[in-house]
């Protein structure tokens, strides 16, 4: 008896291929499922699979700040995007920029959601704030302000030193990475020493734009494999000339190479050659 498509129940064959539990009878259907639901639940199934399995496995956190099921649930709700100019102040088009593209994106929406809580405190004595908080009134502004505006959220990041120098040019994406790395910080703050690296990756700014990478070395002699995942917010590509696309440019990120005898050496555990 064949599977019932998981978006629009009709007749299916082909399951998602990371769990294997959900079936969609079209790329169409999988794409649309993907959007608004099961991206959410896949990763965690894929959690529970690489906590589980045998070498240098990803370990549990103890606890999560925030569920994949909320993480969907908001991000499934339908949501209008105000965009409004943003005007200089000093060399400031980095952060501008940068903050125009967070406002198009599902950051908004989790941002501004009543379902997601973290610990707030006042503004200390040396006026560093609270970046969701302020967060949150750059998005409101940007609803209620008619005509372009210089952004009074630009002021307060350079209180909280994550604009390295006012009135200076930087760069748009370690601008991108230190907002996202502020965030985190803003949501883990309180259980740092209780539960340990990994609850990092269960914060809503994680589940949104985190995910892993899996290396694997393969040992020429035996073929024993070891992996190794690590955590990412953002992917690095390299960009040259050449490069005509996206997908290229992926494709070159994880391409097979062989260590060759003048680069690090290896000895494989399994047969010690």
């Amino acid at each position: 008896m064949s599977k019932g498509c998981a978006s629009c129940a009709q007749p299916a064959e082909n399951s998602c291929s990371h769990c294997h539990k959900v079936w969609y009878c079209s790329r169409k259907c999988q794409e649309k499922d993907w959007d608004i639901r099961h991206k959410m639940q896949c990763k965690e199934d894929m959690y529970k699979v690489l906590s589980g399995s045998s070498g240098n496995a990803l370990a549990s956190p103890s606890i999560w700040l925030s569920s994949y099921q909320t993480i969907s649930s908001i991000l499934s709700e339908k949501t209008s995007y105000t965009f409004k100019g943003h005007l200089n102040s000093g060399n400031t088009c980095f952060a501008n920029s940068t903050l125009q593209c967070l406002s198009a994106t599902a950051f908004r929406s989790l941002i501004l959601s009543k379902d997601l809580t973290h610990k707030c405190s006042n503004e200390s004595s040396d006026g560093v704030t609270c970046e969701i908080c302020e967060f949150k009134k750059y998005f409101n502004l940007t609803d209620t302000t008619p005509n372009a505006f210089v952004p009074p959220l630009i002021t307060r990041l350079q209180k909280n030193r994550m604009i390295f120098g006012s009135g200076e040019q930087e760069d748009a994406h370690d601008f991108f990475r230190f907002v996202l790395d502020s965030l985190n910080n803003r949501y883990l703050l309180g259980h740092h020493k209780k539960t340990g690296f990994h609850v990092l990756e269960t914060t809503p700014i994680w589940q949104l734009f985190g995910g892993y990478t899996q290396s694997q070395l393969k040992c020429s002699k035996c073929e024993h494999s070891s992996n190794t995942f690590e955590g990412y917010c953002d992917v690095s590509l390299d960009i040259t000339e050449s490069t005509e696309s996206l997908r290229e440019a992926l494709l070159m990120f994880t391409k097979v190479e062989k260590l060759s005898k003048k680069q690090e050496k290896y000895q494989c555990p399994s047969c010690q050659k």
